[in-house]
């Protein structure tokens, strides 16, 4: 009786669990704040994912479009996501988007090379204001500020090709 007792009490060992995983990798969003009003065409969407291990992509998609987490690679592929893959734990980003008149909606996801991965939402509206009598048209929007060194070590990691970096 003892024994089916002792057998009934003590856990079985892992070898049927999953992986713990670590802390969802972390995002911060810097700019534009959520509930942002905004009267440009565009927004310039810029922030930081962190990971306590290595990254294996970051997905940037606006409005059920899927765009390069940052302006210094090509556009993603069909999986939507843009393959970091160097073994980095740390990637800032900064990408210029078109935003669509009224509601918008910017999401962020991050994915580690665990598959463990975390979003953020961004949600901004883009409003148009009425023409007024004799008014001309709006100036364009401003240019995105200019590289940062955390983008141009993210390129040099990367192989990115210098076109792009022009861009």
């Amino acid at each position: 009786a003892v024994g089916e007792l002792g057998a009934v009490l003590v856990a079985p060992d892992d070898a049927g669990r999953a992986p713990v995983l670590p802390s969802p990798p972390s995002i911060d969003i810097v700019a534009p704040q959520d509930g942002s009003e905004i009267v440009a065409a565009s927004v310039t969407l810029q922030g930081r994912v962190t990971y306590s291990a290595a990254l294996a992509g970051v997905e940037l998609i606006v409005n059920g479009h899927p765009y390069a987490a940052s302006r210094l690679f090509e556009a993603p592929d069909s999986s939507h996501l843009t393959p970091l893959g160097d073994g980095r734990t740390e990637f800032a980003f900064v990408q210029s988007l078109p935003l669509e008149p009224g509601n918008n909606v910017l999401a962020i996801r991050a994915l580690g090379g665990d598959g463990n991965d975390d979003q953020r939402y961004v949600f901004v509206r883009r409003t148009i204001p009425p023409p007024a009598a004799g008014r001309r048209s709006p100036p364009p929007p401003a240019a995105p500020p200019g590289l940062t060194l955390a983008e141009v070590e993210t390129a040099l990691a990367n192989h990115v090709p210098e076109r792009r970096m022009a861009a």
